[in-house]
């Protein structure tokens, strides 16, 4: 935790890192969080941004914006 950090930006989330670390540090991040993913991205895949944001159980603010194909 850094108290410092109170936005984040995940743009085409990715399932890359660990999932362990990744759901449970989105799970207690008090902060805001914005999720930018493409509907067409082949890569993460168009579910990506749902996903992460189904993570973010404690955040004061939560956007998620899916950018057309």
């Amino acid at each position: 935790r850094n108290p410092a950090i109170k936005k984040i930006l995940l743009m085409a989330p990715s399932g890359d890192a660990s999932q362990a670390l990744v759901a449970k540090s989105l799970a207690e991040f008090e902060g805001e969080v914005y999720i930018v993913n493409g509907l067409d991205d082949e890569v993460v895949g168009a579910d990506a941004g749902k996903r992460f944001l189904a993570m973010t159980k404690r955040a004061s603010k939560k956007l998620l914006v899916e950018i057309p194909k």
